[in-house]
């Protein structure tokens, strides 16, 4: 899939978080939700290009990149995971960006995140 269908496909997935990555873990795209719910759990901003993994808190970092690793082998899975640096998350009974659903690639994955 190139990057033009790719973009179609994410804006057609609804509103949920999505983002797509490369086999080193760089952003390939994303949706404004996705960017939106990162900086509400996180306190900044992503952009292309950044290495997805290294954004998280360091605890994070190494459950980060084995999911991402596992997403990259072609395997679909559901996990429930909470991620995010807890002190910018607003106070609203709302759970960090949990990944629920993964559909992968050849050389890339997608990730679809929904906050429970």
């Amino acid at each position: 899939m190139d990057l033009e269908n790719l973009w179609e496909q994410i804006g057609l997935l609804g509103r949920d978080p999505i983002c797509a990555f490369e086999l080193d873990f760089r952003l390939i795209a994303f949706n404004q939700a996705h960017n939106d719910e990162f900086f509400r759990v996180n306190g900044f901003y992503t952009k292309i290009g950044d290495v997805f993994c290294d954004l998280f808190i360091e605890k994070q970092r190494p459950v980060m990149r084995s999911l991402m690793a596992r997403a990259l082998t072609g395997e679909p899975f559901t996990v429930v995971e909470e991620f995010g640096s807890l002190s910018s998350v607003p106070r609203n009974g709302r759970s960090p960006t949990t990944p629920c659903a993964t559909a992968t690639a050849t050389s890339w994955a997608l990730s679809i995140a929904r906050a429970i």
